[in-house]
């Protein structure tokens, strides 16, 4: 049987953004006194972190007919987010939240490790990024090998270096960071699917399974110029 995962994506407006003060009845006092804590300066950060939150707990709620004011979003010791029901932790339950200005992406996988990223294509200096990672020639050679056995996998060196950062973000998050960098090893990347309504290419990629962890999945969605992608370790 397939471990269940729950998915959501929104958007905050400046409407909602300016708002969020407005939201804030739907955060504990756990979560308030967190929120305190990190004493943002930027608004959009308090936004990200209170309508982040809100999104979780309604994805779950739904998915497992709880009341929303039942459940709390904590921190864990590596900055992980931590379910607790009714004051209780739920140590099957992995959450992960990822945001890019006015957008979140929040998974919660049970029986399973989840994280998720959402990263934009611009304003990075991509070929940098991937030279201080150690990716340059791995990048190249990828684009190579997939130009000539798959045809349809036509991408950029910045699409293809954003979809390999943004899938190193979320095994990052899936492992809790408890793995080095240097443990993220990728073999390939496979196109699964063209959606021409939403305008949306979907890619797997396939993770080395030779370390720690079991059988790692990372899919990504790629559409005008972000990619969304949520990867899932099996426990």
């Amino acid at each position: 049987m397939s471990s269940p995962l729950f998915l959501a994506y929104g958007l905050i407006s400046k409407q909602l953004s300016a708002k969020s003060d407005l939201v804030l009845h739907r955060l504990n006092t756990d979560e308030k006194e967190e929120l305190a804590k990190r004493n943002y300066r930027a608004g959009h950060r308090t936004s990200q972190y209170i309508y982040g939150r809100v999104l979780l707990k309604a994805i779950l709620s739904r998915g497992l007919g709880v009341n929303p004011h039942s459940l709390s979003i904590r921190t864990g010791y590596a900055g992980q987010p931590l379910l607790f029901h009714s004051g209780r932790l739920v140590e099957d339950a992995s959450l992960s939240v990822s945001h890019d200005k006015n957008q979140l992406l929040v998974a919660a996988g049970f029986g399973c490790q989840c994280g998720v990223d959402l990263q934009s294509f611009k304003e990075v200096d991509w070929p940098l990024v991937m030279h201080a990672m150690g990716w340059s020639k791995r990048i190249a050679r990828l684009l190579e090998v997939g130009s000539a056995t798959h045809p349809a996998l036509q991408l950029s060196h910045v699409t293809c270096s954003a979809m390999v950062w943004s899938a190193y973000e979320a095994w990052m998050k899936a492992t809790t960071c408890s793995l080095a960098p240097s443990d993220f090893s990728w073999q390939r990347i496979r196109l699964v699917e063209e959606d021409a309504n939403t305008q949306s290419s979907y890619y797997e990629m396939t993770v080395d399974a030779r370390y720690t962890y079991n059988v790692c999945r990372v899919i990504m969605s790629v559409r005008a110029n972000e990619v969304l992608t949520i990867a899932t370790i099996a426990l």
